[in-house]
């Protein structure tokens, strides 16, 4: 049971991201730490992929 509530934690914290809140929006902060630690995964792997689909998205440099 518990390990759903962390999966969820940490497909809210992806949902979170891409809706461009702060990490301090963490909704599990006070209520549990190992809930919060799940959100902040999954808002960090979030991030992670959006860095990483604007970077590729912008053109190379050239003569780099």
């Amino acid at each position: 049971m518990f390990s759903d509530q962390e999966r969820k934690a940490f497909e809210l914290g992806r949902r979170m991201a891409q809706a461009e809140f702060s990490p301090q929006d963490n909704p599990f902060t006070v209520v549990n730490p190992r809930l919060a630690m799940q959100w902040q995964h999954g808002y960090a792997a979030a991030n992670a992929l959006i860095g990483l689909t604007s970077a590729l998205a912008r053109p190379m440099a050239q003569g780099a």
